[in-house]
């Protein structure tokens, strides 16, 4: 590793040593009295590239922050016990986190520069935090929001299993009477098959052609799952899907519904963690899929900048309910 670092009398030290981590490297410059402004390994990738922290680890990340914030741990003793206390990539992107604190960058920095996998209100509300002096607030907000978005995930996640089986049985049920059953009724029905209209001469075509197609079906049928996977591997794609979601009778709206609760959530916590209700607006609006609500969100803050009440910029776009509207008026 290639480090950069203070000693006792101010000044500026630049080496390097050998260790088998970030963690390692960092506690042994410590041990020698070294305030350590940056470090970087040789050779290799960086910490940020070995692998992406786990959901679940991001939330233990944030809630293990804020105990210790809570409890008046220093932030850098509070990062440096996280980090000996992890495995993973998660243990070496803490301790690029505290690097980058001892170089002067703030928490928020750290976070964004080092954990790319937390959603942007996160990051916010940690910089809300760090303008408030309410950082162990700001933290545990952060914690809660996204555990409960996991939780959610996971729920639905869960409760789509077992329709998702059943479709795909159902898939490979019709695709079996279709190859071997149907075309045994043909032979059955022998010469008076073209004697036959409408559905039934349909669903006797179509075993046919399966019988007789049957590379040129499963061809097809693997190109399709093959452009689906390639699709929602996407950021791009995945948002196509998604607004073609929103357009849809019965999902759109869950869709919608969560859109709102998820604004309203983080609008929530900008505001109780002292932020102005115009940044708290944009904060809370960058939380949410770009789209119809968010642009008419994007709307409202130019309503309420031209000095229109908050209550009459949403009953303009009618983002929420009447009843929602006279609770906030």
């Amino acid at each position: 590793f290639q480090y950069r670092a203070i000693d006792a009398n101010g000044r500026t030290l630049r080496g390097t040593l050998t260790a088998a981590d970030e963690r390692e490297a960092a506690l042994r410059l410590e041990t020698d009295g070294l305030t350590v402004v940056e470090l970087s390994q040789q050779g290799a990738k960086t910490s940020q590239a070995r692998g992406e922290v786990s959901d679940d680890v991001r939330v233990a990340i944030l809630q293990q922050l804020a105990i210790m914030s809570r409890a008046g741990v220093d932030l850098l003793e509070a990062l440096e016990s996280m980090a000996t206390g992890m495995s993973g990539p998660a243990a070496p992107k803490i301790m690029q986190v505290t690097v980058r604190l001892r170089r002067g960058e703030t928490l928020s920095q750290g976070f964004k520069a080092e954990f790319k996998g937390y959603p942007g209100y996160v990051h916010a509300l940690l910089q809300v935090g760090e303008a408030t002096g309410r950082l162990d607030r700001a933290i545990d907000d952060a914690a809660r929001q996204l555990a409960f978005e996991l939780r959610i995930r996971k729920e639905v996640g869960n409760s789509l299993a077992y329709p998702a089986f059943l479709v795909i049985a159902g898939c490979l049920a019709i695709g079996f009477l279709f190859y071997d059953v149907v075309p045994k009724f043909a032979d059955m029905i022998g010469q008076n098959v073209s004697e036959l209209d409408g559905l039934a001469k349909l669903v006797i075509g179509t075993g046919m052609f399966f019988r007789s197609q049957t590379v040129l079906v499963l061809s097809v049928a693997a190109s399709i799952v093959a452009v689906s996977v390639l699709v929602l591997s996407t950021s791009a794609g995945r948002r196509s899907v998604y607004d073609a979601a929103l357009n849809m009778p019965v999902i759109g709206g869950i869709l919608r519904s969560r859109e709102r609760a998820t604004w309203a959530r983080i609008l929530h916590l900008a505001l109780a963690n002292g932020v102005s209700l115009l940044d708290a607006v944009r904060l809370a609006s960058a939380s949410i899929p770009a789209g119809s609500f968010q642009r008419s969100l994007s709307t409202v803050e130019r309503l309420i900048r031209s000095g229109r009440r908050f209550d009459e910029a949403l009953a303009e776009h009618r983002l929420l309910t009447s009843l929602d509207r006279s609770l906030i008026g």
